[in-house]
């Protein structure tokens, strides 16, 4: 979503506020879907803990069983040559 700043116009002075703010709804309503793995710490969103088996990296995908499952399905299948 490259352009999302421009998208989110506000008549608000402070812009940036304002597509912050909406970004951070988008980033609930996934998490509320089960499409994405964050945790709530107060007022942000933290990356979920590293796994015990750092392969092919320690982090966690972001992205949930369901989540890749939608990525897929959404995703238009290679063209086979």
């Amino acid at each position: 979503m490259p352009t999302l700043r421009e998208q989110v116009k506000s008549r608000h002075e402070d812009r940036t506020a304002a597509a912050f703010q909406f970004i951070g709804q988008i980033v609930e309503e996934l998490v509320s879907a089960k499409l994405i793995a964050l945790d709530r710490l107060n007022e942000t969103w933290t990356v979920p803990k590293f796994d015990q088996i750092p392969t092919p990296t320690p982090i966690r995908s972001l992205t949930t069983h369901l989540g890749n499952d939608f990525l897929a399905f959404i995703t238009a299948p290679e063209e086979k040559k």
